[in-house]
């Protein structure tokens, strides 16, 4: 399938300049297919000039043609090969670029809101072709270089580069976001700056915004829980879990399976660089080099200066569910695992990855295909991880003990 950028292609010019003009035309399209829509009209003219010289060899002028051995060798007649700069100057690319723009308002016309919009625009939207997107994670400590709302930056980064990847591929849905809930449950303890809260008060929260949406028709909620720890996480699948029993499939927190990939069997696709680097420091649990790369690509202003000389925190997997002995080994400093090794370059293969990884779980969730493995954490059905293994002991126990007096009694 095409992405946006190509489709602004696939209505031809009705008269073109010379023969090499159809031909750049596409190889112009085809290029495109890889590359995401740049931010502004501005970019995105310094894009197809650049295109012009890469595949041409020269910048175009006016009144100057250009011939493209290439294209020589393909068409045939006197213009044979000949591009025409004045072709592209005027009509070619004010084309394009008015396309442009018409896609740009056509795409953010159909990203909206929620606080914005009355209620009659509310439920006029086609409830099917709307997808409703939701951060829900925490303020809390990220080490001595980070900021408190990490967890949010990064899940509101990762949320619109996936809606920027739904509107450029599917021109035909609609988005609505909404205010960020910006807490989780969470064991790091003993740092100031920490929006943490019991389990069960993340999945009653969850539940009950859930059933609010669910309520208004709209059928396709997506929460991106950006917060890695196992509890918050199957707090929220449980609660988009019974959503789904009561209103029929309607909700997806998808981020309890790309923090467990590995467990899952799921393949993220990585760029090389990264799969080193995962394969080199492990255990990067928490303002190590991933959230540390990942946020000094969004806004390096966010990372105090320092982080390069920070100790290497090492703490063991199986460590992490011992939280006492984990907040003791990074008291003082608040980071599991290794910031210094961050980098810009690191973080943007980081941010792209997990967008894309939003986006083909979204998209699998709203055809109702394959989404399956995307539902869970692959911790879900430990029952010591849910938020009613304390009340089910409980039950156990006095059924344990009712069953041992009633055959008392029935022995006496």
């Amino acid at each position: 399938m095409m992405n946006g950028l190509s489709r602004l292609f696939e209505e031809e010019p009705v008269q073109w300049g010379l023969r090499g003009d159809p031909l750049l035309w596409n190889e112009i399209k085809l290029e495109l297919e890889t590359i995401a829509f740049p931010a502004g009209i501005d970019d995105f003219r310094k894009l197809l000039y650049s295109m012009f010289y890469q595949l041409t060899g020269e910048e175009p002028a006016q009144g100057k043609n250009i011939y493209v051995p290439r294209y020589g060798e393909i068409s045939s007649g006197m213009s044979s090969g000949v591009v025409c700069s004045d072709f592209w100057i005027e009509k070619g690319f004010p084309l394009i670029l008015q396309r442009y723009e018409e896609n740009m308002k056509n795409r953010m016309d159909k990203i909206k809101d929620i606080s914005a919009l009355t209620w009659q625009e509310l439920e006029i939207l086609p409830k099917e072709k709307t997808i409703l997107f939701l951060t829900f994670a925490p303020v809390e400590e990220h080490s001595q270089h980070l900021p408190l709302g990490v967890d949010l930056i990064l899940g509101e980064n990762w949320k619109e580069k996936a809606i920027q990847l739904i509107t450029e591929k599917h021109t035909d849905f609609y988005i609505l976001t909404m205010d960020r809930i910006p807490f989780a449950q969470g064991t790091i303890k003993g740092f100031p700056g920490n929006l943490h809260v019991k389990q069960k008060t993340v999945y009653r929260v969850a539940f009950e915004l859930l059933e609010c949406i669910a309520g208004w028709g709209i059928r396709n909620i997506v929460i991106i829980a950006s917060h890695g720890e196992p509890k918050h996480l199957i707090a929220i699948e449980e609660a988009c879990e019974k959503i789904n029993k009561k209103y029929g499939i309607c909700s997806i927190s998808p981020m309890g399976s790309f923090f467990s990939y590995n467990e899952l069997g799921i393949d993220l696709n990585f760029p090389a660089l990264l799969k080193e680097q995962l394969e080199k420091y492990p255990n990067d649990f928490h303002a190590g080099w991933l959230e540390t790369s990942a946020i000094l690509d969004i806004n390096e202003q966010y990372v105090k200066d320092g982080y390069q000389d920070l100790p290497d925190l090492k703490v063991e997997e199986k460590e992490m569910i011992f939280p006492k002995k984990v907040n003791k080994k990074i008291a003082g400093y608040g980071h599991i695992g290794f910031p210094r090794f961050a980098s810009r370059e690191l973080g943007k293969l980081i941010n792209e990855s997990t967008a894309e990884f939003i986006y083909k779980a979204t998209m699998a969730f709203v055809r109702r295909k394959g989404y399956k493995i995307y539902e869970h954490h692959s911790l879900y059905k430990l029952p010591f991880m849910k938020t009613n293994f304390v009340r089910n002991v409980f039950l156990l126990i006095g059924f344990i003990i009712g069953l041992f007096i009633i055959i008392l009694i029935y022995k006496i």
